[in-house]
């Protein structure tokens, strides 16, 4: 066997035991976020949002029969919410509010607003100079007013130039998810039209849409359990239909109602309300083989920063030589010519150097750029463990992996 066939042999046995012990990736257990619920007037939270810095909660929670909009405050992404305020500037006596979604930058707020008994919910934006200072209403969406149409639950993709929302006819008890475009922050959508492969029940409502508008999260009522679960959908591009829609499973139990999904826009982190409860969290549990993907590709980020700073470097130097060269055209060099030759030569040698580290760089990003092909593919086959007396421990294959091991301590 070639060395090169060897070490291929030896790649793909590492894999497959990092495989063969790997399990589909889940949800954590959900756990209630109890701080952001008023135990006093026993009032659950629900409709969370998150910043994108994790700090900040926008969420609803009732005040009586009011409808209210709030925020809650943390110190660290991983800490408990210990502040909160009602954003009351946005709340007008008898016109209740629900379900925000705010930009990435913390300046943009929709949401949706009880207007009157014949436009029902509108869905609106509101604008805010800083994240210190308050919210003020700027529009309501009319293009995506439907007559006598509970319009909200707004999601938007990273661009705010694609919107997913709720529209529930008063006329009939069914819901179902639509969408939207515009081509400008500031422009109208226009031609709201029914996400029609998502609408597999009467009642589908509240997406979370993923900032690329590929994943979507959202709300099914299921008639033979009388609950909502939530249920997500992808596609390859947003020219395209969304397919596989399956419910997600360590989210979606009987009885609970689960809906009000927000998931952060690394796919990590879970927030989602159960109806007369709260909002839960639940985290996404990687397989080794994520996990595995996941620092390869870190290390080659690291290594692309080395290159251009070596590129950055390289470029200096080449300067300096230049410089130098000046120097000898203008015959400042005579009389110093052994110093002037031998920074030259320390430079071009300098140069050579960071070129050579750099090929050796880039052949090793290669190289973690097949590893993570050879993840993949035996993430697909579902390769099982084999059994002790399979080639992989033959003793062709241990004198394969001879050179990896480390050397035996002397004995004493």
């Amino acid at each position: 066997m070639t060395a090169q066939k060897q070490i291929s042999l030896v790649i793909t046995i590492i894999l497959t035991a990092i495989c063969s012990i790997a399990s589909a990736g889940s949800w954590s257990e959900p756990v209630m976020l109890e701080e952001l619920n008023d135990s006093v007037i026993n009032q659950p939270a629900f409709a969370p949002h998150l910043s994108a810095d994790g700090l900040t909660m926008y969420f609803n929670r009732d005040i009586g029969n009011s409808r209210r909009l709030w925020e809650a405050y943390r110190d660290t992404p991983d800490g408990p919410f210990t502040d909160e305020r009602e954003i009351s500037e946005l709340y007008n006596p008898g016109k209740n509010i629900y379900f925000p979604w705010v930009s990435d930058d913390g300046l943009r707020m929709y949401y949706g607003r009880y207007e009157s008994s014949t436009r029902n919910q509108m869905i609106r934006m509101a604008e805010r100079s800083s994240t210190d200072d308050l919210w003020q209403d700027v529009v309501g969406f009319s293009t995506l007013d439907a007559y006598k149409a509970a319009d909200s639950g707004p999601s938007l993709t990273a661009d705010e130039l694609t919107i997913f929302f709720l529209r529930a006819p008063a006329s009939s008890n069914t819901a179902g998810i639509w969408t939207a475009t515009r081509s400008s922050i500031y422009g109208e959508f226009l031609d709201p039209v029914p996400v029609t492969e998502l609408n597999i029940a009467p009642k589908c409502t509240l997406p979370c849409i993923s900032p690329d508008g590929l994943t979507i999260y959202y709300s099914v009522w299921l008639e033979d359990r009388l609950d909502f679960d939530v249920y997500t959908a992808t596609r390859s591009s947003t020219d395209e239909p969304f397919s596989d829609i399956r419910p997600v499973e360590g989210i979606s139990t009987a009885g609970n109602n689960e809906t009000d999904s927000y998931v952060t826009p690394d796919g990590q982190t879970f927030y989602f309300a159960r109806r007369d409860q709260g909002i839960f969290v639940s985290h996404w549990i990687l397989t080794p083989e994520e996990v595995a993907i996941g620092k390869i590709r870190a290390a080659i980020a690291e290594k692309e920063e080395i290159i251009a700073a070596i590129d950055e470097a390289i470029a200096k130097e080449t300067e300096a030589l230049r410089a130098l060269s000046e120097l000898d055209a203008n015959g400042r060099s005579k009389g110093y010519r052994r110093h002037f030759v031998l920074a030259r030569i320390k430079i071009v040698h300098a140069i050579r150097k960071q070129l050579t580290a750099k090929s050796e760089l880039q052949k090793s990003i290669a190289d973690l750029q097949e590893s993570i092909d050879h993840i993949v593919e035996l993430q697909q086959l579902d390769l099982q463990p084999e059994p002790e007396n399979t080639p992989a421990t033959s003793s062709a294959t241990k004198g394969a992996l001879r050179g990896w091991r480390p050397r035996k301590k002397p004995a004493h």
